[in-house]
């Protein structure tokens, strides 16, 4: 949750793959529990891009993407 953090651990990189997101074993309380680091850690991982420049970024989504819902 830390984005100087994840634009540092890059620098230097030629490529990034980004496959890093959340994956609790029951449902959160509240959904911003997986959405908020999903989404910031993708931004992080595209401002380094911007910052340092890459030869490839490839995001990908996660497992849980082709689950069923848990309700």
């Amino acid at each position: 949750m830390k984005e100087d953090s994840i634009i540092e651990a890059c620098k230097g990189c030629d490529f990034i793959v980004h496959t890093a997101s959340p994956f609790p074993l029951k449902k959160p309380k509240n959904e911003d529990e997986l959405i908020k680091p999903a989404v910031e850690g993708t931004l992080a991982a595209m401002k380094r891009d911007l910052k340092y420049g890459a030869k490839r970024v490839v995001l990908t989504s996660s497992v849980a993407a082709i689950r069923p819902r848990v309700h």
